[in-house]
């Protein structure tokens, strides 16, 4: 009966020794990490064909994470851009050594039912000078391509592009979808640069000749003398720094600045007149003989008149002169030589008062 209960005993003890061995190795085990997905979405949900969604999203505790759709692999916690062509669900698989869970999040694409829609298109500013920019800037929406010509090309749905045409330009814009295109055009106008040069006849090729044929340099005397002798006088321009293929906007003329009048030439001569006249080096026979000579590019009918004025004629006569290196004029009273009066009838130029011509140029 001894030998029975001590195997009895025996056996319990080798039972509860099994029972706390489990629950020892049960209890020292690692417990698997738990695996959550936080979030998943789509931001916007709803899209028109060629607009984009935002995919977002949180996981905890995962080994791998991917995205279906040819998305793949990505990190635990981050973002990625969508523009799928139709309604797409998208799907997030998690996993660690627990398992997989995923998550799911769709984005409904509508069908395009007009054609895009240009908010704006602008240019600023739109008039530049010649080597200056304006800056295009443009908004559209429901677009898949949008384009501006004039070698600009593709550019996005907003933005703005720096452009700096050499002449007057239009660009156009084409914002482009399945519905159709829509234009829209702005234009940026180049003025031509404006350059100012005042030009003052060179003396030493400048002067007066009477009507005896005497050459008198450097003094621009136009009138007679006590000897009822003639004068005209004779200025010459050095023209050579206004370039060959300039425009002449405008020119001023100014022969206010004379050394002194002598008598009343306007009464008994007439009115002073200037004439393009291409002397060259200057001789006797530049005197101009006859009446009543036409052409003239300045008038003056009496002293009050010698200001500084606009002159159109003078513009354009040196317009035809431009590409050469001097514009010369002869000066003369129109109406008579002389009044015989043996009086000095002068209108009188010297080196220390000189004439001038004040012109405005544009480069093509």
């Amino acid at each position: 009966m001894k030998g029975k209960k001590h195997s009895y005993f025996k056996y319990f003890s080798l039972v509860f020794a099994m029972i706390i061995l489990v629950l020892v190795v049960g209890c020292s085990g690692t417990t698997p990490t738990t695996l959550i997905i936080n979030s998943f979405l789509a931001n916007p949900t709803s899209i028109t064909v060629g607009e984009s969604s935002n995919l977002s999203w949180s996981v905890t505790d995962a080994t791998t994470v991917t995205i279906d759709q040819s998305i793949g692999s990505v990190a635990l916690i981050s973002t990625t851009t969508v523009s799928p062509a139709t309604t797409i669900t998208y799907t997030l698989t998690a996993t660690n050594a627990s398992g997989s869970v995923t998550a799911s999040t769709t984005v409904t694409v509508n069908a395009v039912t007009k054609a895009p829609t240009i908010n704006s298109f602008s240019a600023l500013p739109s008039t530049i000078t010649v080597g200056e920019s304006s800056t295009l800037s443009w908004s559209v929406t429901h677009a898949i391509i949008v384009t501006i010509d004039q070698s600009v090309g593709s550019v996005f749905s907003t933005g703005t592009t720096a452009v700096t045409p050499a002449t007057t330009t239009t660009y156009t814009l084409t914002a482009t979808n399945v519905a159709g295109s829509v234009t829209a055009s702005v234009t940026v106008v180049v003025t031509p640069a404006e350059y100012t040069v005042t030009l003052k006849p060179i003396v030493d090729e400048s002067g007066y000749v009477r009507n005896t044929g005497q050459v008198t340099p450097k003094y621009m005397y136009v009138g007679d003398d006590t000897h009822n002798i003639s004068l005209q006088a004779f200025m010459s321009f050095d023209i050579s720094g206004i370039p060959a293929g300039v425009t002449i906007s405008s020119v001023v003329v100014d022969f206010s600045d004379y050394s002194n009048i002598y008598g009343d030439p306007f009464i008994s001569l007439g009115s002073l007149r200037a004439y393009p006249h291409d002397y060259s080096t200057l001789d006797g026979g530049d005197y101009f003989t006859g009446n009543y000579p036409v052409g003239a590019v300045i008038k003056y009918s009496s002293a009050s008149e010698i200001v500084a004025g606009s002159g159109p004629s003078v513009a354009i006569a040196l317009q035809a002169k431009v590409g050469s290196s001097r514009f010369q004029m002869r000066l003369q009273f129109r109406d008579s030589e002389t009044d015989n009066d043996s009086n000095s009838d002068l209108v009188c130029w010297t080196s220390a008062h000189l004439p001038e011509l004040v012109v405005t140029y544009s480069t093509p």
